[in-house]
């Protein structure tokens, strides 16, 4: 839990200056909450995970995956040297998903199992 806030804190000092820096620090702050123990399809899982952790409808969980997806899309572009404009506000949903997650998580008491993450309603 501490590295995901350690990141996401990171992601929002870093979105002025350097927008697709914050998306890789964002990423990081994902895999820390959701990545599990599997490595398979991260972005997938994590995306996916996120979403149904803090979303109840089809609808809104689809929107949550999708900006993940799309915030890992820019780090990967970034990572492997490419670049390109990245919107802030866009940044800053996909850290308030984050944050959302770390506060039920933190609230929880416990990391949900990689079953329940992937499992649960």
């Amino acid at each position: 839990m501490l590295r995901a806030c350690d990141r996401l804190n990171r992601s929002r000092l870093l979105t002025a200056e350097s927008p697709v820096d914050a998306s890789i620090e964002l990423c990081i702050a994902l895999e820390s909450l959701f990545g599990g123990a599997r490595t398979d399809s991260v972005a997938h899982k994590v995306a996916t995970r996120c979403a149904r952790w803090i979303r109840s409808g089809l609808e809104d969980r689809a929107r949550v995956c999708l900006a993940i997806k799309k915030c890992y899309s820019i780090r990967s572009k970034a990572v492997h040297g490419g670049s390109g404009q990245v919107d802030r506000d866009f940044l800053a949903t996909c850290g308030g998903y984050i944050t959302e997650s770390a506060l039920a998580i933190a609230s929880r008491g416990q990391f949900p199992s990689d079953d329940e993450l992937d499992f649960a309603p």
